[in-house]
């Protein structure tokens, strides 16, 4: 190997100030002299058929969250006593209440 230094200035892309619009205006050319292998017809069908993912995908939510509201209104009933809360059998319930009342039919 020798100690010269490399020149590297023909690979400098900004030593030449035209080369940038001359590469530019090639590929241009090119584009244009080609036609379009796949045009593309613009008419109403192609507009609906663009909003039809975005329809289907709103359509999806809001389905989701109606369903959602209508199983959360039809879950189970709220306890209606403590008893039922806890998780008491039925049939100890009937006699807990009954037990519950004194004569006067007021509740202890």
């Amino acid at each position: 190997m020798t100690d010269e230094p490399l020149d590297l200035t023909p690979l400098d892309p900004d030593r030449d100030d035209g080369a940038a619009d001359r590469f530019v205006a090639g590929v241009m050319n090119r584009i244009a002299a080609r036609p379009d292998p796949h045009p593309v017809s613009i008419g109403p069908l192609w507009g609906a058929a663009s909003f039809a993912t975005p329809i289907a995908l709103a359509a999806t939510v809001i389905l989701t969250i109606a369903a959602m509201a209508l199983s959360r209104r039809n879950g189970p009933a709220a306890p209606e006593t403590v008893a039922e809360s806890i998780g008491v059998p039925g049939e100890f319930r009937g006699s807990l209440a009954a037990n519950a009342t004194v004569s006067g039919g007021e509740r202890r």
